[in-house]
């Protein structure tokens, strides 16, 4: 029998580093929603322990690379076994999922894999339903590549990226 426990409670303190500790331990998985507006507030715990969220940017980064480990360990298995050629499949795998494939071209060299996007099939879907795309995006894209790059020992390069179209020219060199 499959148990699921549902915890529900305020992210973004200096805590929540022990939290995640905690759920690595366990094996447990979780998903931490964050809100951009409390970026440097303070609140106080019993009226007199201040708390401080983390600075924003600490956190997606934290929370992103939590991410790569849970979501992606597979795709870092593969990268370890086979290199780059394991990311450039997943790449193009995604890109047909999405019935996008002629959005994407990849590059593949014995050192270096080159991807470019003519067009982000999230953000043109953002626009189409009329939200605006989060200026956090491109940073999401940017720490999901660098920690699966940083796996195999690897750099990431976001070469170009327009937050109008998604347009994107990155690369990963070993």
């Amino acid at each position: 029998m499959r148990k699921i426990f549902l915890l529900s409670f305020d992210d973004g303190t200096v805590w929540d580093k022990r939290f995640v500790e905690l759920l690595n331990k366990y094996g447990m998985k979780a998903t931490f929603n964050l809100n951009s507006a409390l970026e440097d507030f303070v609140w106080y715990f019993e009226d007199r322990f201040p708390v401080r969220r983390q600075k924003l940017a600490e956190t997606v980064e934290q929370y992103l690379r939590e991410f790569v480990d849970h979501v992606y360990g597979n795709l870092i298995k593969a990268m370890q076994e086979r290199g780059l050629e394991a990311l450039q499949e997943k790449i193009l795998d995604t890109y047909q999922k999405e019935k996008a494939s002629e959005l994407v071209k990849t590059t593949l060299t014995e050192n270096c894999l080159q991807v470019e996007v003519s067009s982000c099939p999230a953000v043109t879907h953002l626009h189409a339903t009329g939200r605006t795309v989060s200026s956090w995006y491109v940073y999401t894209t940017t720490t999901v590549m660098e920690a699966l790059a940083e796996k195999i020992g690897a750099k990431f390069s976001m070469d170009s990226y327009d937050e109008a179209t998604g347009k994107a020219s990155y690369r990963i060199c070993l």
